[in-house]
């Protein structure tokens, strides 16, 4: 179940303590009634009867009502140790975090040679390849980016060509993992070509680059499938292999063709291959600034930091000039994310690369993660689902010596 703080538990109410003040004008009167009836009925005063009386039934009463409150007073303890047991669990399980054990991205920065060579410093300076050129569909002064091809290849004979360099490339880190460790894939994907042609030229192309370990396709995609698997697969020896582009789009206007494969390991079972950064835990937020606000505060707490701490915010799937943008950006405004520079640490794609659509989140974590490898920095990144209209949050951080807290 997902991690959420706003709905625990209320302190218990603490029952009132009995107050014996009260309790000795009770005694009193009713010693001036007994000692009333007894010279009515005896003629005298009978200390037994005066004194003894109400006292007696008085210390009973009190007794009785002392019970009652040290059984609710201990019931009301135990609830608020279970609760601060509670919080404490969900808090441990919330601010569980990925490695990044390895990114490899390709967008119009790259060149047609060496697709998959970083990139990140290109995307952390907002370098601008979105302009209006000849798309691949013959379309004349489309702005738009894409991918550098050599000798005018056909879609799907360059997409294979680019499988098969990212797997290449994603088989040198997995060749330092013993041979029996599975390998869970996430494919995500916004392409004119088919599904199932993209995915036999994947497989193809993952069949040819050598790697022995045995795959398995996980369900799920985006940022929710990262918070599944941290709820339930923290323990799993596996490590998951993202998988995503945006190649040939069939909206051509405004887009962006991008390619990128990360690798994630868990920080309880993975020890083989030294992380690049943590993948902290994404929070979830959508309507208004104000739910916004809370799900960047919750995703830097996951970490835990403070809003000063991250110097760069990645901002995709919104677009400008739209009531979805305004909403967000009050929202990331209300963050107080004071450290983020509006002109270098600000990185929209949208503005600079156009719309990654289904990669955008990954090609967002591939560039933070190669932008910490050379200068450390938290990195915020902020997406919008376009199926969903959740907006999630998630930070990547550079490595430090920070345990795993949950077990």
């Amino acid at each position: 179940m997902p991690v959420d703080l706003k709905n625990m538990p209320d302190v218990s109410v603490r029952p009132a303590s009995p107050k014996f003040a009260r309790w000795m004008v009770v005694l009193m009167i009713l010693t001036g009634f007994s000692i009333v009836i007894s010279r009515l009925v005896t003629g005298k005063n009978n200390v037994l009867l005066t004194v003894g009386v109400p006292a007696i039934v008085l210390g009973g009463l009190l007794f009785i009502l002392f019970v009652i409150y040290l059984l609710r007073a201990i019931s009301a303890n135990a609830r608020d140790r279970e609760r601060e047991q509670t919080i404490l669990k969900d808090v441990r399980r919330g601010r569980r975090a990925l490695q990044i054990l390895a990114t490899e991205c390709c967008t119009a920065h790259s060149s047609a040679d060496k697709p998959f060579t970083a990139i990140g410093s290109n995307l952390v300076k907002n370098e601008n390849v979105f302009y209006p050129q000849l798309s691949w569909r013959g379309e004349e002064d489309t702005r738009l980016s894409q991918i550098a091809r050599t000798g005018g290849a056909k879609e799907e004979r360059h997409l294979q060509a680019l499988f098969r360099a990212l797997t290449r490339k994603l088989a040198q880190p997995l060749s330092f993992l013993p041979a029996d460790k599975s390998v869970m894939v996430i494919l995500e994907h916004s392409s004119s070509v088919s599904e199932e042609k993209a995915f036999a030229l994947f497989w193809d192309a993952w069949q040819q680059s050598g790697i022995q370990q045995p795959v398995s396709t996980l369900a799920g995609s985006g940022a929710q499938a990262i918070d599944d698997w941290l709820d339930h697969h923290i323990r799993s020896e596996a490590v998951i292999l993202v998988v995503s582009w945006q190649y040939a789009p069939l909206n051509t206007s405004m887009s962006a063709e991008a390619i990128s494969g990360i690798l994630l390991g868990n920080r309880l079972t993975q020890d083989i291959l030294p992380p690049l950064a943590f993948l902290h835990r994404p929070e979830a937020g959508e309507g208004d600034p104000d739910a916004l606000h809370y799900a960047v505060s919750q995703a830097l707490d996951w970490v835990p930091v403070n809003a000063e701490k991250p110097e760069h915010l990645w901002l995709s799937g919104v677009d400008a000039e739209t009531e979805a943008h305004a909403t967000l950006m009050k929202g990331i405004g209300a963050a107080g994310l004071k450290n983020v520079d509006p002109l270098t640490g600000f990185h929209n794609f949208n503005d600079f690369l156009g719309d990654p659509g289904n990669a955008a989140l990954w090609l967002a974590v591939a560039g933070a993660a190669q932008s910490i490898h050379q200068q450390p920095a938290h990195h915020l990144l902020i997406s919008r689902d376009q199926q969903t209209g959740k907006v999630w949050n998630m930070v990547v951080s550079p490595v430090s010596s920070a345990k795993e807290g949950e077990a």
